[in-house]
Parts: structure tokens; sequence; C-alpha cells
């Protein structure tokens, strides 16, 4: 690959830069240069820098392509197949067969919130990236390394994954150590990640002097927690949120000489607890209370309904009375306190009610069973409330 040929004629219009790279693999001279899959470009000469720790390549764009290349623009090898799956997911990344049988390179001028493009001068460096997705993420920034210590498994954090602020990446993890502390007689699980504050761009700025963006942002809250990447290969990522009403200060680590970064429980943590909330809730609802309720409140209506009088009403009460009888059942045995239990429970309690109020109705004020079923009926009222308390309760979960 280190060959050189004929370069370009010099009479043929163009541009000539050059690529620095730590890997030309599927690169040689004379290897083409895509625009959308159109050739646009070939590579016109290979060589080590002076310590051979980079390669730089010559490429030379063919007018009037080279007007497409900016201060801005992104080169990026095709050469091959790309495949990665991580925290954030599977990626496939391949292009033509052309590419993929004689190798390639490939560029792009991004679209961003950056509109100082301006056209490239002859000669200008530019970086080579594996892929396309390396060539869309920023670097070169400086880093700052913190250790971070989560009372969640770190089980499926691995070195390399993301740290996420504001859904933005900006920094990964480094290392990930099982320690034992002798003295304390306890294990700790210390991660260390680092961060480029320069990946945010600060506007608005109060003061001329560079104040430490991670310092400013842990005093307004900045804490991380672990997050679920994927839930197909359950590898874990860290994420960083601010807290304005939970602020702690930067720590001094134990067992390295880096700051300790504020963290707190992640939403799955969040979630088993939340859970657990409810349920402890749930178990402190009062169903024996309705169950007693609705038993009274049954009785009462079977002896009501024993008369002769109400017995003639029809079997759309009694119907009603014994699906009733059924649901208290499954609530005594069960003790089923879901919503749906419950709903159910108070529709039946709701139909009895209009049943009965017909019955009065029907019956006469000043019969001995008139009081009766008033008292009944009370009773049947007292059982909606105590079961509608009970279903609010559920609906303000914790």
């Amino acid at each position: 690959g280190l060959d050189e040929a004929p370069q370009i004629q010099s009479t043929e219009e163009g541009l000539r830069v050059r690529l620095i790279t730590d890997s030309a693999s599927g690169v040689n001279v004379g290897t083409a240069i895509y625009y959308r899959g159109i050739s646009v470009g070939q590579i016109e000469r290979i060589r080590f820098s002076e310590h051979y720790d980079n390669l730089y390549l010559t490429a030379f764009i063919h007018a009037p392509y080279d007007r497409l290349i900016t201060n801005n623009t992104k080169f990026w090898n095709i050469s091959g197949i790309n495949f990665s799956m991580g925290a954030e997911g599977a990626n496939l990344e391949v292009e033509s067969l052309e590419a993929l049988v004689r190798g390639g390179i490939t560029f792009s001028t991004p679209t961003t919130l950056n509109t100082n493009d301006t056209p490239a001068s002859p000669g200008t460096v530019y970086t080579l990236f594996e892929n396309e997705r390396a060539s869309t993420e920023r670097t070169g920034f400086e880093k700052e390394y913190y250790v971070v210590y989560f009372d969640d498994t770190t089980r499926g954090l691995r070195q390399g994954a993301p740290v996420y602020f504001n859904g933005m990446s900006i920094g990964e993890v480094i290392d990930i150590r099982l320690l034992y502390d002798e003295t304390k007689n306890t294990a700790v699980t210390p991660v260390l990640i680092a961060l480029e504050p320069d990946r945010i761009d600060r506007v608005n700025r109060q003061e001329k002097r560079d104040r430490n963006l991670i310092t400013d942002l842990v005093k307004h809250g900045l804490q991380a927690s672990l997050e679920t990447g994927s839930l197909i290969t359950g590898d874990k990522i860290i994420t960083l949120n601010q807290y304005p009403d939970d602020i702690r200060a930067l720590g001094k680590d134990a067992y390295s000489n880096y700051p300790v970064l504020p963290s707190r429980a992640g939403s799955i943590s969040q979630l088993t607890d939340d859970i657990s909330a409810i349920v402890a809730s749930v178990k402190k609802l009062p169903l024996e209370e309705i169950a007693n309720n609705t038993k009274e409140a049954t009785a009462a209506l079977k002896s009501a309904l024993a008369t002769p009088a109400v017995k003639t009403l029809g079997a759309s009460l009694d119907k009603t009375l014994k699906q009733l009888d059924k649901t208290l059942l499954s609530v005594q045995k069960a003790g089923d306190s879901t919503d749906k239990a419950l709903a159910q429970l108070d529709k039946q309690i709701k139909t009895l009610g209009k049943q009965l109020e017909q019955t009065l109705y029907n019956i006469g004020p000043e019969s001995n069973l008139t009081y009766t079923l008033q008292e009944t009926l009370k009773t049947v009222q007292r059982s909606m409330k105590s079961i509608n308390d009970v279903m609010r309760k559920i609906d303000d979960k914790p």
C-alpha cells in the first residue's frame, strides 16, 4: 500500500488535501474517493509519519467536486463491513459492493449549528476516521477524570460505555474495579469516567475567566446514575442530570486521586422502590372493613328480600344479589384488592341501590318493609362510600 503511482496531471483542475490516520486498512494508492456513491477522486500517495505512529494520505478531488470540501468536511474509510453492538444497540455499516471489494473513502460536510464553513485550501489536513459513526463524534477535547460509586449493581457496565448529559455523549467509562477494604471490611466498586466538558458549548457567560464547568454543574445538582442502554444486550450506560433540590458536593476518593462525582439511584432501582411502596400501601387498605360492611349489607338485603312482597318483584334483583354475593366471597377469600375487583363490586352495589329505590317506590311509604329496605339502602350506601375511598387510594399511587 506504500508504492507510489503517478500523480494526477498537474493541468487537471481539482483540490489536493492530506488525510491522517493511524490505520489505512483496505486503502491503497489509487483507492477511489466517493461522494454519495460516485467516484470523485483518488488516493495518490501513502506514507508514514516521522515516528511511524501515523499515516499520511495525499488525496486528490476532481473539479467541480472540490467545491464540496470545506473546513468542516469529514472523511472516513468505507472499506469492508463495520458492525458493532453495545449499550446503544447494534450498528451495521456497509457501502457499495465496489467499495467492499476494492476499498474506498468517502466524505461529507455535516449540517450543524456552526455556520463558519469556508472552502478548503490546498494541503489542508483532515482526519481519516475509521467509519461514519466515528466521524460524527467530536474529538480532540481535553479529558477530566472522575470516580463514581453507585448503589445499583454495575453488572452490564463496561469499559467504553458512554456517559450522557441531556442525551448527548460527553464522555465514557475508563475503568471499573472491585476493591475490598480490609479496614472497613467492605467491598466497593469505583467506576472511573472521563468527561470532555468542551463538548458543551457555553453561552451567555457572566465572567471572562474560565471556570470549571463540571464543578459548576455539581454546584447546581449534577449527579450520575446507571441506566439500561439496551434491553437486548443488558449493557448499561451512565447518565448525568441536574437535581436542583438535591445539591451534593464533589467528594475526595479514598482509593485514588480523582474527585468523586455525586450519584443517585437509577430509574430501574427507583421503579423497584415505587412498586414496593405501592404494595405496602395496598396492604394498609381497610379491606377487612370493606368486607364486613358489604357482608352486613348483604345480610340485610337477604332478610329484606325474604319477604313475600319483595319476592314478587322479579328475578332481576335476586340475580344482582347473587352476583354481589359471589364478588364479596372473592374479596373475602382471596383478599382481591385490584382495581378491577373493586370496580366490579362498586358497580354491583350501585345496581342494587337503584333497584332498591324502585322497590320502595312500588311498595309504598307506610309499610314495615319500606323501613327495612330504607335501612338496607343506607347500609349499601356506606359500603359504596367505603369502596370508593379505597379506589381513590389505589389511584393515588406513590
